[in-house]
């Protein structure tokens, strides 16, 4: 079996010298180049017969090239000047106002701290069920529907309402409580006014 030989080196073996060199000419070796490189565009150069479909495909090929140039330096300039193109910013809100983007808490010691329907949480709450309330400063709740809760109170009753001040409430429904006030659940044993 006999290698296939291509156009130049069949014009290569019929130019040889008597020396035995080869003798190639750069259109020969360009033609090759360009009948067989997988590269876009020679191929069509190489491949028309009418000048003027050469000279279209060579000016298509520029300027594809050119094109190809001018992006490459554009990424690289911006590469190298290294612009900010992510901002993040921590700003903490007492209130949410919907629509709203928000993120799950996986906060395993305070899981219920920021649940849904726990009321307005200002600084230094704790709020631990939903449906808690209105926390204000300080305050903790730690039930379902414990009423509007002020400065220094725990409620831990569900629906608890109107306990005065310095007054402890074990009852459920007492809500509304003031400062100094504890309100818990029906136990067994004291409850402990704070």
């Amino acid at each position: 079996m006999t290698p296939i030989e291509t156009p130049a080196e069949a014009e290569v073996k019929n130019k040889m010298n008597e020396t035995g060199e080869t003798q190639t000419s750069f259109c020969s070796l360009m033609r090759d180049f360009f009948d067989y490189t997988s590269a876009h565009g020679f191929g069509r150069i190489s491949a028309v017969k009418h000048w003027t479909r050469t000279v279209f495909w060579s000016l298509l090929f520029i300027g594809a090239v050119s094109m190809l140039s001018i992006q490459v330096h554009t990424l690289f300039l911006t590469y190298q000047s290294r612009p900010l193109t992510t901002l993040v910013t921590v700003k903490k809100e007492t209130s949410l106002q919907f629509p709203m983007v928000t993120f799950c808490n996986f906060n395993a010691l305070k899981p219920f701290s920021n649940a849904p329907g726990s009321g307005n949480n200002d600084e230094g709450t704790t709020s631990n069920a939903p449906g808690s309330g209105n926390n204000d400063e300080g305050t903790t709740s730690e039930a379902q529907g414990s009423g509007n809760n002020d400065e220094g109170t725990t409620s831990e009753a569900q629906g608890s309402q109107n306990n005065g001040e310095g007054t402890t409430s074990e009852a459920q429904g007492s809500g509304n409580n003031d400062e100094g006030t504890t309100s818990g659940k029906i136990r067994h044993g004291p409850t402990f006014v704070s």
